[in-house]
């Protein structure tokens, strides 16, 4: 009888131990959960300025580089007609 009421104590103690353990991993999971989406959302931040820097930068050299295109025609242009009068 005692033996049965030890075993049935010690099975109640390590069912609670056992909860208790599950709800402290469950508060960790949720806590990592948390913490991860804060990172998401960082990061996605972080993308954001990263892509539009880089277009704005893109945006820029493409720009310049055809307004370099352009003066180059025009001064070839120039030249050649240039090298026409002299000619």
């Amino acid at each position: 009888m005692y033996n049965k009421l030890y075993i049935e104590t010690k099975f109640a103690r390590e069912q609670s131990e056992l909860a208790s353990l599950n709800k402290s991993i469950d508060v960790l999971n949720q806590e990592n959960n948390n913490k991860i989406e804060e990172q998401k959302g960082r990061l996605r931040i972080i993308s954001s300025i990263i892509i539009a820097v880089s277009s704005a930068v893109f945006t820029w050299f493409l720009v310049n580089f055809i307004r370099h295109k352009l003066r180059n025609k025009l001064l070839i242009e120039k030249l050649n007609q240039i090298n026409k009068i002299t000619n």
